[in-house]
């Protein structure tokens, strides 16, 4: 793996939240970041936002059809 460790950090935050680890569990697995620092690190990428509420859309068709 090449890169900056701070880099790896930010992927491997993002990735966590983004499969639904919650801050709990990403701060035992990246270390010691504090709650206020984890927030400046959770940045939701673009796909993750579209699949989150394409989730919304699809529901709300389904349930309108039932």
């Amino acid at each position: 793996m090449t890169g900056r460790w701070h880099d790896h950090r930010h992927t491997i935050i993002a990735e966590l939240a983004e499969n639904g680890a919650g801050e709990e569990t990403i701060r035992e697995i990246v270390g010691h970041v504090s709650k206020e620092v984890l927030r400046d690190y959770l940045h939701v990428r673009m796909k993750a936002k579209r699949d989150a509420l394409e989730k919304i859309v699809t529901k709300s068709s389904e349930q309108k059809r039932s």
